[in-house]
């Protein structure tokens, strides 16, 4: 999206997945010079505020609440 409406980020940081890793997404990146960084494999500190968000939230709320339809 960022590509697409003219506007170029300097770097990517994001996870090892499959999408990310992808040969067409990482081509295109490194035609348009924009540097890709990855965390080593099994970083989880490098998200660990959003993983303990959604632990709180299953945790405080879901579980405690039982919703049926998610």
């Amino acid at each position: 999206m960022a590509l697409s409406n003219g506007r170029r980020p300097e770097i990517i940081h994001s996870d090892q997945g499959c999408q990310f890793t992808s040969t067409d997404l990482v081509a295109g990146l490194q035609a348009e010079e924009v540097k890709i960084r990855w965390p080593g494999r099994k970083r989880c500190y490098d998200n660990i505020l959003v993983e303990r968000l959604w632990r709180r939230l299953k945790y405080e709320e879901v579980h405690l609440w039982g919703y049926s339809d998610g």
